[in-house]
């Protein structure tokens, strides 16, 4: 779809006037001013200037280059009427002085022949008093850059046959995509390619590969295309140690192939050699005993591929550890632990946990005797050459009852007011783990059944968190943590970044929730993507970056400014950090995380998704945690403003918090603006991932901090902050 433009002409007019003093009879007894017969006096100072300048270059519309003579007129806008009017001179400049303020048409002209030829539509233009505005001439403009042809023929060497039928994608270096496909010879061709350095993908049902192509114009560039495709072969052999020490003889190696396995033993020397194996990367079976191997080879045509260890090193002691159970509950302590090697006995005894660890033990078959005065039993166990062996026999040992108490408390914001839902709450236990549970939609939790001791309760609710030490818990008592009852504990407020734009006010949120660790960039100038997204350092400073709708993303046009600033802005998530972004804010989204949020538009044209048009609307709460602690699962959004982003599609790993119906442009004009629209029904409003393990989250949202903000709205964002 293509993106409606917003487009408010303005007219203005500029009245020049006057100012004059009269001279009245009290004025000229006043000895400070001087009146000649009673003559009203006149303050002569000229007004403030009214008129602007008009410059700029003009060009041919031949060949682009600058020309002399070009016309340039201004008429009144409306009405027509020829203003001012003036000619480029030999360097192609053309300048206008002691222009009426105002809004004008402009009309660009150069006389070829008989005839004057037009320059094409210029955009109209608005004079303000003292002010050089700048002329822009559609001519001026670059003529298009020669293309290049990119064709090839592509063999599957795995398998030795030509790739047919496989789609073709030629990703340009600005996003754009040619698409294409081989022929039954797996021949492909692509022809008007722009120059440049692009990503060629090949897919098919058994194919896939990524080829980088450089074109230079009026040439051509071919990938791959051998002159035959053959499946080329090669050899892998290895060597095989024995489990306790030197090399292994009679063991199985063998490589599974489609219909066929090839197959060897190790002779005395404990190698094996298997030829006559397709180049490719394939898994190698190794059997020695009941115990099997498996190593990853990658096979190179008429190469002989090594796996396993150069040598066999001489068997090296192992070792035995283990855990124990008294019968009588909780863990066997004291106990004796006995395994006799060829130099004698080694022994250990077990500590408070039942647990044990003998080193040094021989490789070979072994019996471990635990003794004790509640407990006696041998283990017969295998050591391995430089392994460990555990004895575990009951794997957890039964609880011995022990006195507890209640841990209760109260979370809040910053701010002291607003409690904190699904935030979590846990203590580490003296015997190891965790005890944990979430705060209710109140910010109350309780942790029950907590030995008695002293602990710190952790807080965490995304990147906001804090830690209450001493909390003492006693045997059947509930632990109240806080100054006093039902006053809540706040997170720390973490430091946090916000990119302001014209149409949003997420800062006022951060407020409002009691943050004050927060730097401001002006998102309206563009100037962020190089103070900060240009630097990763600076970005690190930051534990969430916020976006508003309507920051100025023409930096997303420059090639070398976008690669920065989307590489930067994945690496700063993937370290675990945060960001969140509203409304028409979602070409950086896009830009960054294409995969898991798509939305309503071609991916390479900016602001093309906003299509939605203003309404308020009944909105589904589908997210279970986020339902609970607004206490209901339907909520009302105000879209205020028409062209909001609207979201098409998520993928499996992101999780959609709020859907509902909304009023979709479905025919926009370049010109008219949408002239017609659909309802469409399960459009996610807010949506939220994280792009990799242990990478920090991305929370989008349609709609935003505004004066018309409903209370669902407030409550909503004011939660999404503590997802962040």
């Amino acid at each position: 779809m293509r993106h409606i433009n917003r487009v408010i002409w303005s007219v203005t007019l500029v009245v020049p006037g006057f100012f004059m003093l009269g001279c009245e009879e009290d004025v000229c007894s006043d000895p400070e001013v001087t009146c000649a017969d009673g003559a009203p006096v006149v303050d002569e100072t000229p007004p403030p200037a009214q008129t602007g300048t008009l410059t700029g270059n003009t060009c041919s519309m031949g060949n682009a280059q600058p020309a002399a003579g070009v016309s340039v007129v201004l008429m009144a806008a409306g009405s027509g009427e020829r203003v001012a009017a003036g000619s480029s001179d030999a360097n192609g400049t053309v300048t206008i002085t002691d222009i009426p303020a105002g809004t004008y048409e402009v009309s660009i002209s150069e006389r070829q022949g008989m005839q004057d030829v037009a320059h094409g539509a210029v955009p109209m233009l608005t004079i303000e008093p003292g002010v050089v505005t700048q002329l822009s001439d559609p001519a001026c403009q670059a003529a298009p850059a020669p293309t290049g042809t990119v064709r090839g023929q592509i063999c599957d060497q795995s398998q030795g046959v030509w790739v047919t039928n496989a789609a073709i994608t030629l990703m340009l270096s600005d996003g754009a995509m040619m698409n294409g496909a081989t022929d039954n010879s797996g021949r492909f061709a692509l022809s008007a390619v722009p120059a440049g350095s692009h990503q060629l993908h090949i897919q098919s049902a058994s194919y896939q590969r990524i080829y980088p192509v450089t074109v230079v114009g009026n040439q051509e560039t071919v990938v791959d295309s051998p002159a035959t495709c053959e499946r080329p072969t090669g050899s892998v052999e290895g060597l095989v140690c024995a489990t306790t020490g030197g090399v292994a003889s009679g063991a199985t190696a063998y490589i599974d192939l489609p219909g066929v396995r090839v197959s060897d033993e190790t002779g005395a020397d404990g190698r094996f050699l298997l030829s006559g194996v397709p180049a490719g990367v394939h898994q190698v079976h190794i059997l020695v005993g009941a115990e099997e191997q498996v190593q990853t080879v990658d096979v190179l045509p008429g190469q002989t591929a090594q796996v396993g260890p150069g040598s066999c090193e001489p068997p090296a002691p192992g070792s035995v550890e283990g855990h124990f159970c008294n019968p009588q509950g909780g863990a066997l302590v004291g106990a004796t632990v006995r395994v006799d090697v060829s130099s004698g006995t080694l022994t250990e005894t077990t500590d408070a946990d039942g647990r044990f660890s003998l080193t040094g033990v021989e490789p070979g078959a072994r019996v471990v005797r635990v003794e004790h005065v509640d407990f006696t039993a041998d283990y017969p166990v295998t050591v391995t050459s430089g392994g460990t062996v555990t004895v575990d026999p009951t794997t957890q040992c039964a609880p011995v009852e022990e006195p507890k108490g209640d841990i209760t408390g109260r979370i809040c914001a910053p701010n002291g007011t607003t409690w904190l839902a699904n935030a979590r709450v846990w203590v580490d236990l003296t015997a190891g783990g965790t005890s944990e549970t979430q705060t209710d939609p109140e910010g109350r939790f309780t942790l029950t059944a907590i030995p008695v001791g002293l602990y710190t309760v952790h807080v965490a609710a995304g990147s906001f968190t804090t830690e209450i030490p001493d909390v003492r818990v006693r045997e059947d008592l509930v632990t109240e943590v806080g100054d006093a009852p039902e006053t809540c504990v706040p997170v720390v407020d973490p430091k946090v970044a916000v990119v302001s734009g014209r149409y949003d006010d997420i800062g006022s949120v951060l407020v409002r929730l009691g943050l004050d660790e927060i730097d401001t960039y002006n998102g309206e100038n563009g100037n962020f993507a190089s103070t900060l997204l240009g630097d990763y350092s600076l970005m690190q400073q930051y534990d969430v970056i916020f976006f508003n709708c309507g920051i100025d993303e023409s930096f997303l046009m420059n090639p070398g400014m976008r690669a920065t600033a989307v590489a930067n802005l994945q690496q700063y998530v993937q370290s675990g950090k945060s960001v969140y972004a509203s409304d028409w804010a979602y070409d950086l989204v896009e830009a960054a995380w294409p995969t898991y949020v798509d939305f309503l538009d071609y991916d390479g044209e900016m602001n093309s998704a906003e299509l939605g048009d203003a309404d308020v609307v009944t909105a589904d709460v589908v997210d279970a945690a986020l339902g609970t602690a607004l206490g209901h699962t339907q909520v009302e959004i105000k879209f205020n403003l028409a062209e909001w982003a609207v979201i098409s599609q998520v993928s499996g790993d992101t999780t959609v918090y709020i859907r509902g119906s909304a009023w979709v442009c479905t025919a926009p004009d370049p010109y008219y603006g949408c002239v017609e629209f659909a309802q469409v029904d399960n459009v996610p409003f807010t949506v939220g991932f994280h792009p990799g393990a242990g990478a920090g989250k991305v929370i989008y949202t349609s709609f935003h901090q505004e004066q018309q903000t409903t209370q669902d709205m407030d409550d909503i964002l004011d939660m999404l902050v503590f997802e962040l």
